[in-house]
């Protein structure tokens, strides 16, 4: 199963973390995350482990073993690309370690997140407002995305994380597919609001 349809899957999924009344934890959760990025690097590195083990305990609470391990595994393709390049640039060991904790903890917390909270919840919680709207459209595209990826392997094409430079003929067409049809039909609906940019 694609993690794409996996993410659909466990967002249908009843858990008491899907339920509304944990929305507002989710969301501070995730800001907490996302500003701990901005602590001294000690306490960033101890804050950011601690997230990290947070967020991947939910994770696997809510059902989600399987997407993280494939997360994990595309985490850590892009890691052996990425960390040469910083130690070349003279970046420190605790530094880079740093750095890595902290981008698992947000990715862990952002897709802890996305696992947990359909686009229904959030335009109940929230109204009609542009976040709603933009949340909406990454269901829509990621809807789209899975459909260019079955495309795309009906015709004997196949991205795996050890082979990612397949996948650039799909990230183009899910660009274009967005940039040329979803755009269009957000600012339609957002004009047919009555809300105008």
């Amino acid at each position: 199963m694609s993690f794409l349809l996996e993410i659909e899957k466990l967002q249908k999924k009843r858990t008491p973390f899907h339920e509304r009344k944990f929305f507002w934890i989710k969301v501070v959760l995730v800001l907490f995350t996302l500003g701990s990025g901005v602590l001294p690097l000690s306490y960033r590195t101890l804050s950011s482990l601690t997230l990290s083990l947070l967020f991947v305990s939910l994770i696997l609470i809510a059902g989600g073993g399987r997407l993280l391990a494939r997360l994990l595994v595309l985490y850590s393709v892009l890691m052996i690309f990425i960390l040469p390049f910083s130690f070349l640039g003279g970046a420190s060991i605790t530094y880079i370690t740093s750095i890595s904790i902290y981008t698992v903890a947000t990715f862990s917390a952002l897709t802890f997140f996305v696992i947990s909270t359909p686009w229904s919840q959030i335009e109940e919680v929230l109204g009609d407002n542009v976040i709603v709207y933009a949340y909406r459209m990454l269901d829509l595209s990621i809807r789209d995305l899975q459909r260019v990826i079955e495309s795309y392997a009906a015709r004997g094409a196949e991205v795996t994380a050890l082979k990612p430079w397949r996948a650039v003929p799909i990230f183009i067409s899910i660009l274009y597919l967005t940039a040329s049809v979803r755009i269009t039909t957000l600012e339609d609906s957002l004009k047919a609001r009555g809300i105008s940019g």
